[in-house]
């Protein structure tokens, strides 16, 4: 953009709703929104609505028309997508839904994933136990919903993994920056960002060779107060 100009808004409309979706126009109320994904012209949005159920809406890029909803999950997660598939969790099992239609591909139960760092031939998600107490890094396959590998983590509270060089970043809450093989899950390195008590909660950002962590530091009357960015280089 270049102007700031408003090129449409997508609030709570009725229109959102096809014509013969009664269910989505009795719980047309929107109380809130996702992060939007974008996947060539097609913008994903997931919707928490007044109603038991939540939707996920397929807008055109271009004019903010629906192209298709779909109900969706109590718990709905972040989409994310790659190719013509969307990718989201609920926190209890992992879904691939096709862009086109809106059409179920698979779903992978139980996974207790959480947003998943998407490439063409893995999906990386952090798996969480419901007590919390374990956590495992899970490779899947973005095709079939098939799991390729897992490994435990040994970190608390790791973060959305990130991927680059065939290398697969997640930092967690008590400051230890992980590196993974993509193939296999094989641990490949990890180091401590000491900056007195420091906690990754955010995935690592990867820009042109440089992994960048924010670690910040947890107290109990302001939570994430300080920290620092820290910088590597990939491999």
């Amino acid at each position: 953009s270049t102007t700031g100009k408003v090129l449409w808004q997508f609030a709570n409309p009725t229109s959102a709703c096809s014509p013969q979706d009664q269910t989505c126009i009795a719980n047309n109320s929107i109380n809130g929104f996702s992060m939007p994904a974008v996947i060539g012209t097609t913008v994903l949005i997931g919707a928490w609505q007044g109603g038991p159920d939540n939707r996920l809406f397929a807008l055109n890029g271009a004019t903010g028309a629906v192209r298709w909803s779909m109900q969706t999950v109590p718990n709905l997660g972040i989409p994310v997508g790659a190719g013509n598939a969307l990718y989201l969790s609920d926190g209890t099992n992992l879904y691939a839904i096709s862009v086109n239609d809106g059409g179920l591909r698979w779903v992978l139960p139980n996974s207790n994933a959480g947003v998943p760092a998407v490439t063409p031939t893995a999906l990386y998600v952090i798996n969480t136990t419901k007590s919390g107490s374990t956590q495992a890094l899970v490779a899947v396959d973005p095709v079939a919903g098939k799991t390729l590998w897992r490994v435990t983590v040994t970190g608390n509270a790791c973060s959305t993994p990130a991927v680059a060089n065939s290398i697969v970043y997640i930092g967690c809450s008590d400051g230890w920056l992980y590196g993974y093989r993509a193939t296999d899950g094989g641990l490949l390195w990890y180091t401590h960002t000491f900056n007195g008590a420091p906690s990754i909660m955010q995935a690592p950002l990867i820009v042109n060779g440089t992994v960048y962590v924010w670690s910040a530091l947890q107290q109990a009357t302001v939570p994430y107060a300080g920290g620092s960015l820290f910088a590597f280089t990939l491999p």
